[in-house]
């Protein structure tokens, strides 16, 4: 015959569930980083400034999948533009990158 394993308390079922979430958001962090927009180098292109909010509200949270609100735009020397941004959802701010290219 097999015993039963004991219940495991409460409070460890909770640590462990806050644990699984938590290592849940450094995964999506994670791959958040290596996203299109996340740096200059990965840069999001676009043909004129007036695209870019159109972008960042198309754009979702990795996280909660909320929208984006845009806290700040501005231009960098480097030629991009970094658009700082934060969810409506679950508050996470976020600077997506764009670079304005010539159409061919």
């Amino acid at each position: 015959m097999s015993k039963k394993k004991p219940a495991r308390p409460e409070r460890t079922q909770k640590r462990d569930r806050e644990r699984e979430v938590k290592q849940l958001v450094r995964d999506r962090e994670k791959l958040a980083a290596h996203a299109r927009g996340a740096s200059l180098d990965k840069a999001i292109e676009v043909s004129s400034a007036a695209q870019i909010e159109i972008r960042v509200n198309a754009q979702r949270c990795p996280q909660c999948d909320g929208d984006y609100k845009i806290v700040d735009h501005r231009s960098s020397g480097q030629g991009g533009r970094p658009v700082d941004v934060k969810c409506n959802v679950c508050g996470m701010p976020r600077t997506i990158w764009f670079q304005i290219v010539e159409p061919n």
